[in-house]
């Protein structure tokens, strides 16, 4: 038996040893701060990822998700992040631990982290470009794998942690024609046929058009590489669902349907194409584990929501199939003039779910940092003039009884990204928040 164990060692050395001197694409360089980075793709001097299969070389079975009955989550944004990535490896780990650190102690125990803003990766990607938040500017090589500290010191710190992405919106086209034409979104946008159908401009951005099953396809590729290969206990989608209302965006499909002899309006027929995607990411999300969460953000407001994002969300919380959890971003005061907060909550509340689907409330500090709200008419002064908002509002959420816990944007109105100081202009927020966030109890 121990003349075995040995040859499968040896043999397991050897194809080790064999595979880490031929070149593979999926490579991260590591460098000494202050080194120049190389462009993007990095070629003989890269160092390539074994192919032997992980969980042989490791040899330990992949943790099961960790999700709490009671979501107390904060979203972690691309915007938090930015200093923190012109770190070397050693300081973004020990920046990424006093991070979740400062969460737990303020009684969090989920992180949503933005992975993917601008149809780019915070993380190595077959599909998607290394993202320029990361990078400094599109082309240029990873040094180190954030996604992976991440993920590693938000366990670490006993948060649970949500890979956030934004399936459509793109980069401009300035930035498209500088990544690889490896990746599918460089291709389609060189290609006269695809740029203006499968993507499209809207404003200064490209957005990727779900009409096309081949851009639904793309979509739940890049999201089931980081299912797959990071352990992570969620998928979250936020606000950004299609760009625009013009007919223009997705003309060429839409006649295409018509023709075939479809009958929807482009209304129902933009929200059928979202509602494929949702469904696809689900399936993704099930099929690589059943315990992982799929979590939706969509903004606050239904009309808008429903009639100009064409997100069905009464089909995705209705219905068995779409997703885990909404999270309605409601960012009003008690004293927006057209949307207060109780009502908005209540309007979500009312919203007839399947048994499986939880709701939980979105909520952003933002306002209580600047002191104002420019869109809520008489209410605009409410943040300057009350410092306990956010209190009041979460002691409604935990009267409403079918809501099973909450969201704050961001990390950065919490504590500052680099020091994990306080910020000053929300102490006086938190210190009312805070406390009641961590005694509050939605799994009761």
């Amino acid at each position: 038996m121990r003349q075995r164990i040995t040859a499968l060692f040896l043999l397991l050395l050897t194809i080790l040893l064999s595979a880490c001197g031929g070149q593979n694409e999926n490579t991260i360089v590591t460098f000494e701060e202050g080194d120049a980075l190389p462009s993007h793709p990095v070629l003989e001097e890269e160092i390539p990822f074994p192919t032997v299969p992980m969980e042989v070389l490791m040899e330990k079975e992949k943790q099961p998700p960790v999700n709490h009955s009671d979501f107390k989550a904060v979203w972690l944004s691309q915007y938090d992040m930015t200093d923190l990535f012109a770190a070397d490896k050693a300081q973004f780990t020990r920046y990424a631990e006093v991070i979740f650190q400062k969460l737990a102690e303020s009684g969090f125990n989920t992180v949503i982290l933005q992975v993917r803003p601008n149809g780019d990766s915070f993380y190595p990607s077959d599909i998607y470009p290394a993202s320029h938040y990361v990078t400094g500017s599109y082309g240029k090589a990873l040094r180190y794998d954030p996604l992976e500290i991440l993920a590693d010191q938000a366990h670490k710190a006993g948060l649970s942690i949500h890979a956030w992405i934004n399936p459509l919106r793109l980069m401009s086209g300035e930035n498209l024609e500088t990544i690889d034409p490896q990746y599918q979104i460089r291709a389609w946008y060189d290609d006269p046929e695809a740029n203006g159908t499968r993507l499209q401009q809207v404003g200064s951005l490209y957005y990727l058009n779900p009409a096309y099953p081949e851009v639904r396809e793309l979509i739940v590729a890049g999201a089931r590489e980081i299912l797959e290969n990071y352990p992570v206990d969620g998928l979250h989608l936020d606000d950004y669902f299609y760009p625009t209302t013009d007919e223009s965006f997705d003309q060429a499909a839409y006649q295409a349907y018509l023709a075939e002899g479809g009958s929807l309006s482009l209304g129902d027929f933009r929200r059928e194409q979202m509602n494929q995607l949702i469904a696809g990411l689900y399936r993704a999300v099930k099929e690589v584990d059943g315990g992982i969460l799929f979590t939706v953000s969509p903004a606050g407001n239904l009309k808008t929501v429903y009639e100009e994002d064409y997100a069905d969300v009464y089909t995705w919380c209705g219905e068995e199939g779409y997703l885990d959890a909404i999270i309605p971003q409601i960012y009003f005061g008690l004293e927006h003039g057209t949307h207060p907060f109780d009502q908005t909550l209540f309007e979500w509340a009312a919203i007839p779910r399947a048994e499986s689907v939880r709701l939980f409330c979105g909520m952003t500090l933002e306002k209580a940092k600047t002191g104002t709200d420019p869109y809520a008419g008489s209410g605009k002064s409410e943040w300057s003039e009350s410092k306990d908002i956010l209190s009041r509002c979460l002691a409604l959420v935990q009267a409403e009884p079918d809501c099973g816990g909450v969201a704050y944007f961001s990390y950065q109105y919490l504590f500052h990204p680099l020091t994990g100081e306080p910020v000053e202009a929300t102490k006086a927020e938190l210190s009312t928040l805070l406390p009641r966030l961590q005694a509050a109890n939605f799994a009761s």
